[in-house]
């Protein structure tokens, strides 16, 4: 039952709610129905749809006097709200924002008329996917001209990847709560949403077996480590404690180490494959992003992680002050897969053959089981020294298994890499 639940969350999900070129009538009617009318505006205007039906009813006198009443409240709301609201808004989009997490997104708003403006307000009115806001359009009592306020909203990054938003809305409430004179910002923001990530605290998988030799000496603590001085940072569990810079500790109040470079060429290769063909893998494509960021998170802080890839795309990690941050960036740039197509990525072809041992994580089954076998080996993929298959757990019954000769891990979708 979870399986089917799973495969129709997914397929929902899949479908885009933005339209291609640009909508049509019915985003219109959207836009309209979500902008101009407030709650109780929404409400009174069913009420009026239901009044006028019931009227062509014969006989049905009753509903005249109410529908006459609803017409005459709509038709001075809708006056009063004709012209634009002098206000003026900007905004500021927080740098990181991952997948699932309830931000909150500050908007101000600033009265550039010349007369007091009641029940002042900003919100975001999106047809978008990609975030979703929470709650009901909040407002001020009054702003004097030129007074600017300051506008709370919370706001659920609902789906993974980068998102263009066009901008809050600025309104003005009628007198009678029913509409909005409103207007949008043009300020249109591109932030990138990022995957969850998974947490991972023990890894024995990567140095078990004979394929696991090199990866051990990789997060032997000294190795790779050159006299090259690159600055200091916050302590992190696995760093040498003779590294420990105790006059910075003194003045941060907290641990800091010195930061040392490694060796060029030295590390481990990491390839993310995100190559699927059935629907059901698909479906978990998500979740191996998310254990990607935790496994490079954790090679990263062991000092193990030399190159990493995207399928054939490497991204460059060399030189960067943040190195999680741009893969956390690269991998939420991926395009979803859809339930309906998707294009197979280019293998992993590197320009050179790779100096240390190579990982993969992938949600192929096929590919992954045929390079466990030996068979159909093309280009660099005899190479590969480990990999994981993220598997959904329905299908698996189990949380995690290894083959025999340690080389692959199977993963499933609650499980956690051991």
């Amino acid at each position: 039952m979870r399986l089917i639940w799973r495969w129709i969350r997914f397929a929902w999900e899949s479908i885009p709610r933005t339209p291609r070129r640009g909508g049509g009538i019915s985003v219109w009617l959207f836009n309209w129905w979500q902008q101009r009318f407030t709650g109780p505006g929404k409400v009174m205007l069913v009420v009026w749809i239901t009044l006028g039906l019931v009227e062509m009813i014969p006989g049905a006198s009753a509903a005249t006097i109410p529908l006459v009443l609803f017409s005459v409240a709509y038709f001075v709301t809708w006056l009063l709200t004709l012209v634009s609201p002098g206000l003026e808004a900007s905004w500021i989009f927080p740098h990181a924002i991952r997948q699932g997490e309830v931000f909150v997104l500050r908007i101000t708003v600033r009265n550039v008329g010349r007369r007091r403006i009641r029940d002042a307000g900003a919100w975001l009115f999106w047809e978008e996917k990609w975030m979703r806001p929470i709650g009901e359009p909040r407002s001020v009592d009054a702003l004097e001209p030129g007074e600017s306020a300051q506008i709370e909203v919370p706001v659920l990054a609902y789906s993974r990847g980068p998102c263009k938003l066009r901008g809050p809305v600025v309104y003005r409430v009628d007198p009678l709560g029913i509409m909005r004179s409103r207007r949008r910002v043009d300020s249109a923001v591109i932030p990138v949403i990022r995957p969850r990530s998974n947490s991972v605290q023990e890894f024995p998988f990567l140095s078990e077996g004979g394929s696991g030799m090199e990866f051990a000496r990789l997060l032997h603590p000294t190795h790779g480590r050159s006299s090259e001085f690159i600055g200091i940072r916050e302590y992190r569990s696995g760093d040498e404690f003779r590294d420990i810079h105790h006059k910075a500790w003194a003045r941060a109040g907290k641990p800091i180490t010195r930061e040392y470079g490694k060796e060029k060429g030295q590390g481990a290769i990491m390839i993310v494959e995100t190559g699927c063909a059935s629907f059901l893998e698909r479906s978990v494509v998500e979740n191996m992003l998310c254990w990607s960021i935790g496994i490079a998170k954790w090679l990263f802080d062991r000092g193990a992680l030399g190159r990493f890839f995207i399928d054939s795309h490497e991204i460059s990690i060399e030189g960067h002050g943040d190195v999680l941050d741009v893969i956390e960036d690269a991998l939420a740039r991926i395009p979803r897969p859809l339930w309906w197509a998707w294009q197979s990525p280019e293998p992993w072809e590197p320009e050179a053959r790779p100096m240390g041992p190579v990982f993969a994580i992938g949600c192929s089954r096929s590919r992954a089981e045929s390079w466990l076998g030996g068979n159909g080996l093309l280009g660099m993929d005899a190479l590969i020294a480990k990999r994981v298959l993220i598997l959904p757990e329905e299908l698996s019954g189990w949380h995690q298994r290894r083959d025999p000769s340690s080389r692959m891990l199977y993963l499933s979708q609650s499980g956690a890499p051991k």
